[in-house]
């Protein structure tokens, strides 16, 4: 099972029609390992700058919607309509599960992305931009952990089949998808586990991008169950899979040390944004 090919039209987090709770990201350096960003959106966000309020006790990574941005003026995403705003209610006002045993929880909707351009979807801005073995200015080693409802609404009605999860450069694939016709989610060479509509998932990815080929370079979880993992040595070789393990210029190999799976500078996605 693969994802699209690379393609400037493909957006980030197209199709997020979810609801996510407690989302968090650490990354790890050799020495240690912290978490520089949490949310439980219980604080809502500044609908005019964007920016979503995290959770207390914990600063650093900061996340922004970016349709507010001064990205979203960018060549690649005038001339499309505005996104619809994001949404904090309880799961009981949005008629969704609670999650676990919390009843009342509030939790964030995103909005249906389809339609809206190259540049939609949230952004994350990292306080510390290296660790592993690579770059100054790559994180090669980073986890990402969200509670995830997605409406079985957004089941493979109508393309895309992919619901982006996180994409690592702009204009290229997500390296993280959920397959909408199956429920499994990864990426390209390895899917597995069943994010299933109408329920709360607690999604991981663990990503620890280096220069062996021999190790796993990617990992994701539902519910604390291993669902995929990538071998770059023991990829199966298809077009798309090419991409994790040689690259097509210009794009580097997405699974080894400052490839297009670890997280950038903006320029790296577009010229002239800076860090």
């Amino acid at each position: 099972m693969g994802a699209p090919r690379r393609t400037p039209a493909d957006p980030p987090w197209r199709w997020l029609t979810a609801f996510a709770t407690a989302a968090c990201l650490a990354t790890a350096v050799p020495a240690r390992a912290e978490i520089v960003g949490q949310w439980d959106f219980s604080q809502g966000w500044n609908s005019s700058t964007g920016v979503i309020n995290g959770g207390s006790g914990v600063t650093g990574l900061a996340l922004t919607y970016l349709p507010k941005t001064f990205i979203y003026q960018l060549p690649a995403a005038q001339g499309q309509p505005n996104p619809p705003q994001l949404q904090f209610a309880t799961t009981g006002s949005f008629g969704i599960p609670n999650l676990g045993a919390t009843a009342g929880a509030v939790v964030m909707r995103m909005p249906d992305m389809r339609g809206y351009g190259l540049v939609t979807g949230l952004m994350a801005t990292f306080p510390q931009m290296v660790n592993g073995d690579g770059s100054p200015t790559k994180l090669n080693r980073y986890t990402l952990v969200m509670d995830v409802c997605i409406p079985g609404a957004t089941d493979a009605e109508r393309p895309p089949y992919y619901l982006t999860m996180l994409q690592t450069r702009l204009g290229a694939d997500g390296a993280w998808l959920v397959d909408k016709r199956t429920d499994a989610t990864g990426v390209a060479s390895s899917y597995g586990g069943a994010a299933t509509p109408d329920a709360w998932h607690r999604l991981a990815l663990v990503m620890n991008l280096s220069a062996s080929g021999s190790v796993s370079q990617y990992r994701a979880y539902v519910d604390g169950s291993l669902a995929a993992d990538i071998v770059p040595d023991q990829v199966p070789m298809s077009d798309r899979n090419y991409q994790l393990v040689y690259g097509y210029p210009p794009y580097p190999p997405d699974l080894f040390t400052d490839g297009l799976f670890s997280i950038g500078t903006l320029n790296d996605s577009y010229q002239g944004l800076g860090t």
